[in-house]
């Protein structure tokens, strides 16, 4: 077994501490993989995080529009989400 806390194993997941190689070695073994298994980044695709690109050419037009349309426009929103 390789002695590593589970700390440790999340530093190195999340890439803030490099592996050393013999600890690299020793995971592989126990896992029974290869190193370079191991390596390969098989992260699933994370998808991109804020508005969809329509949501986002809205929010640019309204920021476009003078205070007093924004006002409006930000208060009809809110309204409608309410009964949301």
């Amino acid at each position: 077994m390789v002695d590593l806390s589970q700390q440790v194993i999340a530093d190195y997941e999340a890439g803030h501490r490099n592996i050393p190689v013999y600890t690299l070695a020793r995971m592989a073994e126990v896992l029974g993989m290869d190193v370079g298994e191991l390596q390969e980044d098989k992260q699933p695709d994370q998808r991109k995080r804020g508005p969809s690109p329509m949501v986002q050419r809205q929010l640019e037009k309204i920021q476009s529009l003078p205070k007093e349309k924004q006002k409006f426009v930000l208060q009809a929103l809110d309204m409608v989400l309410k009964t949301a």
